[in-house]
């Protein structure tokens, strides 16, 4: 990714199968040209229109809060996540470690022999069963600024 926040060049990781079919998309295009032939602030601007339809208030930004969330919540390391998300100081990927009340609420029921929730599989993966064994209505997204 060239010139993303702070004006830095970023290497983005991709999955190959997604790196083949970016390959043969842009056969032919220009280095300097838009990926999808748009700019980021016209894909920001969808994103946040589309949001605001559905009643939310979804950013640009919160895609990554939701990435860095759920690599934590599937126990990636802490450093593997700070490489991801192209941070340069650890202290930027620490606040991703903060946890939810239902989250610390789980791990003292455990104490209590209470089964601890699954964690999802990845991303896009259902919420988590609560310890009552209620599906939760949405993730918890840790924001980070």
């Amino acid at each position: 990714m060239r010139k993303g926040k702070g004006q830095k060049d970023r290497i983005v990781d991709l999955a190959p199968s997604l790196v083949e079919k970016l390959r043969v998309y842009l056969l032919g295009k220009a280095p300097e040209q838009p990926v999808f032939g748009v700019s980021a602030e016209t894909i920001s601007g969808i994103i946040h229109w589309a949001s605001v339809r559905a009643g939310l208030n979804i950013h640009t930004h919160s895609l990554r809060d939701v990435f860095a969330t759920r690599l934590v919540d599937n126990r990636v390391d802490i450093e593997i996540v700070r490489r991801l998300m192209g941070h340069t100081n650890l202290e930027n990927t620490r606040c991703y470690l903060a946890r939810t009340d239902q989250q610390r609420r789980s791990a003292i029921d455990s104490l209590d022999g209470k089964p601890v929730p699954e964690r999802g599989t990845g991303f896009g993966s259902a919420p988590p069963v609560s310890a009552r064994g209620r599906r939760a209505t949405a993730w918890t997204i840790v924001v980070c600024r």
